[in-house]
């Protein structure tokens, strides 16, 4: 996967998390973001990462993503490994 099919992902679970009032409010509640942090970050790739890291928290928000956008579930954490902030350990 290169930076770019990376970013697609990411603002495509932007978008998915936007358009999900229940998700979008958890997410809201657990980062503490505002609504002009979205328009303000929105497309920064830290920020996209946090929305990566955020449905990667949940099995089931990761299958309703992927299965939203016809992604493998690998597809989300290879994503979320590109883009900067990137906190997820390596145990092999």
């Amino acid at each position: 996967m290169n930076i770019e099919k990376a970013e697609l992902i990411a603002i495509n679970a932007l978008t998915w998390t936007l358009q999900n009032p229940e998700y979008l409010s958890i997410f809201i509640t657990n980062t503490g973001v505002t609504p002009q942090d979205f328009k303000k970050n929105g497309v920064k790739l830290e920020f996209l990462g946090s929305i990566l890291d955020f449905i990667l928290d949940s099995d089931s928000y990761t299958s309703e993503f992927c299965t939203a956008h016809n992604y493998e579930q690998t597809s989300i954490l290879t994503a979320r490994q590109m883009l900067p902030g990137n906190q997820i350990p390596n145990w092999t």
